[in-house]
């Protein structure tokens, strides 16, 4: 099935009931007319036809996104577009970042302890927050060599885009969770880079904690001024504005609605989609792309620390013939050179790893026998079938006990050669603990730097090195460095104050000082060797668990950091298309008046068609069992089926149907997965013929919940391992900001308490409940407002979410966070959360009880109190353990009618 169908299928089964009013005469479409001609500005049952051709970028998009709370949007864009975005320009940048640079030479990248930190998946001198298994690099023209600088720095450039987003008089695209945008993307404030027609379906917050969308989009690159003018209009009519051909993101928009019947005819026109531009976007964004580090590279890294390793030995050696070290450091010395030995022999490793190996069929673990499941040594390859993947995955963890031995062991010498101390191991070795010299590294460096401007590039000591030993016992040299280093001080360089001439056998002493640093640098790679080991392991387990899988060296990740300002679709007012530009200034009267919202949003992403095959892969072996399982269990209920026999005959029957036919026949079935909250949902036409498999139409499957497969659960089990790694470096990646946007809108001057939280819903969505909201509110402030043809007659929803009934209830899962807001004093929010019999699941919201004290109630399934929380504090927490598999809701609500906002924690 291609990327398209399942975009399509997602659509299809995503849209609940159609109940809304449509047009249904013709004096209610709008028309162009022209030279006598009237040409239709809507879709309808002709704009299509049969034609289903055409090129587009369609997948499920997987992101992860992190976004400001606690502060008016109005009030985040006065301090965003203060003094040309420079609070912006500030923000988007965290130093960090370059943390994931490992592609580049290893002399002109940073190894500071918050790189490292990062490296090894910490926060900055915070705890563990992802295991080092997925390497990345920025790509290489986001990492040049800056000018001022003089060395590499993240570049991220800023681009401008204005989107208008689409909905009807009834809103019917929000109520379905999809999105309809026209985009303009502008290279300057008057030239156009690319046109954009994109369709987006939320899927909210999945089980593995992460947002996805089924996503496709059209583009035009350097597009002409009649495309330009005309893309409104043409997204109305259905088609593009650069070719005129039926757009693929609009024909699957209005066949998803036609087929959920929400489309109405009239007189003239069957099945009409009138769209009208609701909301009006301009944002400005910085961003870059993140790749894997190849694997040839990553072995690089291994190999580079067996390399540092080898030469602090010889370091150690040496200075223990030479009797440079004192009699007391003598056995320590010795003792760590044996273990480096030792590890390096493969010796230290058999023997930590024996253990664990022993466990997994592999006993007597000896340096012969391991060596073929050290890292970099010949991998298993792709996984074959489910059978296959059950019978290898032993050895393929067999090969990760020996990666995290190797990693714990690099981590171990690494940092026994630092305790902390003036006398600690390194500086034993190196022969640095006189520090009589010690402040000359720096002012050394300086020097070169300014008679060789290129060194200001170089990170490490080790260039420095180089130009050192290139200099000893030349006097002129020395005679340079001295004289450079008066003048500094002479002319009041502050560094400097403290410096003072070397002699000849004062400088014969600096390289020891300049080892000493480099060892400093050194512990690090050696760590970072280590930890490498685990990243070749990791990517061993996604080829193998995954087998159609990449590793995906371009084009990987895509980093963003986006401010957008939100209006209603007729801010522009009177001005003509053709001028409205990017230099239009939105932040002046009058525009700024008509400030609806503004969103701060950190995204990243995988980018499109590059997660499909993960997701899949996990959807698989959920759905071997799990679909058979729901079938059985939906056919018995509706009386279609009770017994094996008559499953397989039905199963046969609907899997003879035409794919339309046969998307359209389990329907119902789609529909049973998603009310009682099975594992699976929206399973497609193909998907419906490859996994329902007649061995598995049996009552032991139905009837038995804890029915499994060893080979299944061990496939879904690898599988989820995989995509779970990738989707917990997504949320690392974003929360890397925290510090850096919390700390620049503090001194920009936002109120005390904002938070960077996980973004619960695309800005588009947002931007078009905010029109809804507002439209309500008029309507209902003039009750003739909005009757009549193109009137509004949606109902009331919530601006951020539509989970306001037990019956919309938002779907949640363990190890997720939500933030959300009860904004009226009659708002509820509902959440829904799937529990087996004996598990615990506690829920926490937090929230300032001072600016409104909110509640909780936990309801079973039948929708009666279970449990309360109603304290005077700014937190509410339910523990529940369930008594038997069941599905519980969580009602969130304010105490006499308050309002605030809150964050939800499912643990």
């Amino acid at each position: 099935m291609n990327r398209g169908s399942v975009l399509l299928t997602l659509l299809l089964l995503a849209a609940g009931p159609l109940a809304w009013a449509q047009p249904t005469e013709d004096d209610q479409l709008p028309f162009k007319e022209e030279n006598g001609t009237k040409t239709p500005l809507f879709m309808h049952g002709k704009t299509f036809g049969a034609n289903t051709s055409g090129w587009a970028r369609d997948d499920v998009e997987v992101e992860a996104a992190m976004t400001v709370i606690g502060i008016e949007g109005k009030r985040l864009a006065e301090l965003v577009n203060e003094r040309d975005l420079r609070a912006f320009r500030r923000l988007r940048r965290s130093s960090t970042s370059e943390a994931f640079s490992l592609g580049f030479d290893f002399d002109e990248i940073p190894w500071g302890g918050d790189e490292h930190d990062v490296r090894e998946g910490r926060l900055p001198d915070g705890p563990q927050r992802v295991q080092p298994y997925v390497w990345l690099t920025i790509e290489r023209d986001k990492f040049p060599i800056d000018e001022e600088r003089g060395r590499r720095r993240l570049d991220l450039g800023t681009d401008t885009m204005d989107d208008i987003y689409y909905d009807t008089d009834e809103f019917l695209l929000l109520r379905n969770s999809m999105s309809i945008r026209a985009r303009k993307r502008w290279d300057t404030t008057t030239e156009m880079r690319r046109l954009l027609i994109a369709l987006k379906l939320e899927r909210g917050v999945d089980d593995l904690g992460i947002k996805r969308a089924a996503k496709t989009d059209v583009r035009e690159d350097g597009p002409s001024a009649e495309a330009i003018t005309g893309l409104d209009e043409a997204v109305l009519r259905g088609v593009d504005s650069w070719r005129g051909t039926p757009a693929i993101p609009l024909r699957r928009a209005y066949m998803t609605l036609k087929h959920r019947g929400g489309l109405t005819s009239t007189p003239s026109y069957e099945d009409v989609l009138a769209l009208q531009p609701k909301a009006f976007l301009r944002s400005v964004r910085s961003r870059y792309h993140l790749n894997e580090v190849s694997v040839s590279r990553l072995r690089e890294v291994h190999t580079l620390g067996k390399t540092r390793l080898e030469a602090i030995a010889t370091f150690a050696r040496n200075a223990r013939i030479a009797n440079e070290i004192d009699q007391q450091h003598l056995a320590k010395v010795q003792a760590w050179e044996d273990k480096v030995r030792l590890l390096l022999d493969g010796t230290l490793v058999a023997e930590r790893a024996a253990a664990e190996l022993a466990k997994l069929g592999h006993p007597n673990a000896s340096v012969a026998s391991i060596q073929s499941l050290m890292p970099g040594s010949t991998t298993l390859g792709s996984g074959g079938d489910l059978e296959d993947i059950a019978r290898r995955a032993g050895y393929l963890e067999q090969r990760k006990v020996v990666a995290d031995t190797v990693s714990a062991l690099y981590h171990e010498v690494s940092r026994e050669l630092d305790d902390g101390t003036g006398s600690s191991l390194r500086r034993i070795i190196t022969r640095s603990l006189d520090r009589k010299v010690e402040d000359h590294v720096e002012w050394f460096r300086d020097w070169r730097r300014s008679v060789k401007p290129e060194n200001r590039k170089w990170r490490t000591p080790d260039p420095i090195m180089t130009d050192y030993r290139a200099m000893v016992a030349d006097d002129a040299q020395l005679a340079a460095y001295n004289a450079f280093g008066e003048k500094q001080r002479a002319d009041g360089e502050r560094s400097f104050r403290r410096f003072r001439p070397l002699s000849s056998d004062d400088f014969d002493l600096l390289r020891y000082q300049i080892r000493n640093e480099q060892v400093r640098v050194w512990m690090r790679q050696i760590e970072t060797a280590g930890s490498a080991a685990r990243g070749l392991w990791f990517d061993e387990a996604r080829e193998f668990y995954i087998p159609r899988s990449r590793r995906e060296t371009g084009n990987f990740l895509i980093d963003t950091m986006d401010f957008a300002s939100m209006y209603r679709g007729d801010v522009w007012g009177d001005v003509a298309p053709p001028e409205r530009t990017a230099a239009v200034d939105l932040t002046k009267a009058p525009y700024s008046e008509r400030l609806m919202d503004s969103r701060l949003v950190n995204e990243v992403q995988i980018e499109l068609n590059s997660g499909g095959e993960y997701t899949k892969r996990i959807k698989e072996p959920n759905s071997l069992i799990g679909l058979p399982r729901a079938f059985m269990r939906w056919a018995q209920q509706e009386g279609l089926a009770a017994t094996p026999a008559e499953y397989k005959a039905l199963a046969a029957e609907i899997k003879a149907l035409g794919d339309d036919e046969l998307q359209a026949r389990i329907a119902p079935l789609n529909q049973y997965l998603e009310d009682s909250g099975a594992p699976i949902q929206q399973i497609s036409h193909d998907e419906f013929r490859d996994w329902l498999h007649d061995s598995r139409l049996t009552l032991a499957v139905r009837d038995d919940p804890d029915y499994s497969e060893p080979a299944l659960e061990k496939a879904r089990e690898g599988a989820r391992f995989v995509v779970k790694t990738y989707v917990d470096m997504l949320k690392f990646i974003a929360d890397l900001k925290r510090e850096r946007v919390l700390e620049v809108l503090d001194d920009a001057g936002a109120p005390d308490g904002i938070q960077w939280v996980p973004a619960s819903g695309s800005k588009g969505s947002i931007a078009i409940a905010k029109v809804k909201e507002l439209e309500d509110a008029e309507n209902a402030s003039n009750p003739g407002h909005g009757e009549g043809p193109g009137g509004n007659l949606g109902g009331i929803i919530d601006f951020l979410d539509t989970n306001n009934t037990l019956a919309n209830a938002a779907a949640v899962t363990r190890g997720t966070t939500h933030a959300n807001e009860i904004k009226t004093d009659s708002e509820n929010d509902f959440y829904r959360f799937t529990i087996k019999k004996g598990e615990t699941v506690t829920f926490k919201i937090a929230f300032e009880h001072d600016k409104g004290d909110l509640d909780m109630e936990l309801l079973d399934a039948d929708g009666d109190t279970i449990e309360t929380s109603q304290g005077t504090d700014d937190e509410e927490t339910i523990r529940y353990t369930a008594q038997e598999d069941t599905t519980v809701s969580l009602k969130v609500y304010g105490y006499d009618e308050a309002k605030a906002r809150y964050t939800l924690e499912v643990e």
